[in-house]
């Protein structure tokens, strides 16, 4: 059985798309395949790092993406995901990511 790609976007990639991305691999890794991507540049946030790591989960190494440029990597997602409202908002005017299954906010 493949797994079920899932992108998540935020605005700039920089906590909740991040820990959405990592959870999903933790806990639901033989299912899905997470990846992030935001709406803008930004880095990762140093709460995020730190909340995460309280949780076990390691965010030191990762670095912020552009949905474009997760995009141009070629992936089909099964799922895109919405986390914050600017994000939804964006998503609702137009594809952010062709070819999509399900889009969800």
């Amino acid at each position: 059985m493949s797994k079920k790609k899932v992108l998540f976007i935020c605005v700039h990639n920089s906590f909740r798309s991040q820990s959405a991305e990592e959870w999903l691999n933790q806990i639901c890794g033989d299912q899905f395949e997470a990846q992030s991507g935001g709406l803008e540049s930004g880095v990762v946030d140093p709460l995020a790092i730190e909340v995460m790591r309280e949780m076990g989960i390691d965010l030191s190494h990762k670095r912020t993406r552009k949905v474009f440029d997760v995009w141009k990597s070629g992936v089909v997602f099964a799922y895109v995901i919405t986390v914050c409202s600017e994000a939804e908002r964006k998503a609702r005017s137009g594809p952010i990511v062709p070819g999509v299954t399900v889009m969800l906010s």
